[in-house]
């Protein structure tokens, strides 16, 4: 996470927090070390004078902990459910919190206007076939008498017509009823798949239009978990959760293309890879989800407070023929004591500066003390 104030890393954050707690205890043993020096030698008096005392420890080879965090339980998708037409809520049917399955009726509309569009709908198609019945019958009929000359161009031309306008009318009509079943299916509101209801609103006798959301349904074959990682640590691929005894392996869906501007986290929805009939966890329960860092070529660890966060770019120090260097390095991950790096040059076993490095200048002469 960053310092919202500051805008630093986290490494950063903590290292110089570390680093300003250590000062007093290095002080106070710079001033034992220098009243011990009183009873040397006056070379060795010189040399304590114009050395700055230090504490050395040796990268450590790295173990990797999980990290853990808590996450809450959802479904996969939310879909917000309506009537596509208007009217008067006549049943509600579900409640928050009910299973429902694909093709249930939820809520139902008055549908007695709906119904008696359909019967007009359907009487007109039933006239409008009869007069294209009648109108193919002059056609025919037509077509004879044209072809024994005993009526002309005109009137044959009038019957073509009636015909043609009997059939687009015909047309219409069925178009019309239709739309008007299409409407009347509309007046009950189905559930499109397999479900939890989040939440209904609406009671019988109210009126709604067909932007009123009357449901949200939860959906999907398998559980997500919500999850917020901190700056230091991008979501890996996959890790597991534990729910009771139970352990369920789970695989990353996606993750924010940012982090969080107000907690400086990343959030990420993860898949239980157990079928949901097989789970059935409740929506909202918290679990503990664990993680291993993906750090293969991550193999060292020094304290925290061998790390300089004074600069943008992270350093060890090191003692070097008598005066401080320093080694630029990566923090990779941190733990409560501990940082996680790679680097190109050290390796396990290196002596390193971990106590003293906050008055630390390239160059200066220093002195390893033990005590």
């Amino acid at each position: 996470m960053r310092n919202a104030s500051l805008g630093l890393p986290s490494w950063r954050v903590i290292a110089l927090a570390v680093t300003f707690i250590i000062v007093g205890c290095t002080e106070q043993s710079a001033e034992e070390g220098s009243s011990n020096s009183e009873s040397s030698s006056s070379s060795t008096l010189s040399k304590s004078v114009n050395s700055t005392p230090v504490k050395t420890v040796q990268v450590e080879a790295a173990a990797i902990k999980p990290v853990n965090l808590v996450g809450r339980v959802v479904m996969p998708y939310q879909t917000a459910l309506g009537f596509q037409v208007e009217g008067k809520i006549a049943e509600r049917l579900v409640n928050p919190g009910q299973t429902v399955s694909k093709g249930d009726v939820l809520m139902a509309l008055d549908n007695e206007d709906y119904s008696q569009a359909v019967v007009q709908a359907s009487a007109d198609v039933r006239s409008a076939q009869a007069a294209l019945s009648t109108a193919q019958t002059d056609w025919r009929r037509a077509q004879d008498l044209f072809k024994d000359k005993v009526i002309g161009a005109q009137q044959y031309d009038q019957y073509k017509l009636q015909l043609d306008t009997a059939t687009e009318q015909l047309e219409a009509a069925k178009a019309r009823l239709e739309q008007v079943n299409n409407a009347f299916s509309y007046t009950k509101l189905i559930a499109p798949d397999d479900g939890i209801i989040l939440s209904v609103a609406g009671e019988p006798g109210a009126l709604v239009d067909n932007k009123f959301v009357a449901a949200v349904l939860a959906h999907g074959d398998y559980y997500d978990v919500e999850l917020s990682f901190p700056e230091h640590f991008y979501p890996p691929k996959t890790g597991e959760i534990k729910w009771g005894r139970s352990k369920f392996p789970i695989t990353q869906r996606y993750v924010s293309g940012a982090l969080d501007p107000a907690s400086f986290t990343w959030s990420a929805r993860f898949k239980i890879d157990t079928p949901r009939h097989q789970v059935r966890l409740p929506l909202g329960t918290l679990v503990k989800a664990s993680f291993i860092p993906d750090m293969a070529a991550v193999n060292m660890s020094v304290p925290l407070a061998a790390i300089d966060a004074r600069d943008d770019q992270a350093r060890i120090w090191q003692v070097k023929n008598g005066v401080a260097a320093v080694t630029p390095v990566t923090v990779e991950h941190l733990d409560v004591a501990h940082a996680l790096i790679s680097s190109d040059t050290l390796k396990i076993g290196d002596p390193v500066i971990a106590h003293g490095i906050n008055r630390l200048t390239v160059g200066d002469p220093v002195r390893v003390v033990t005590q």
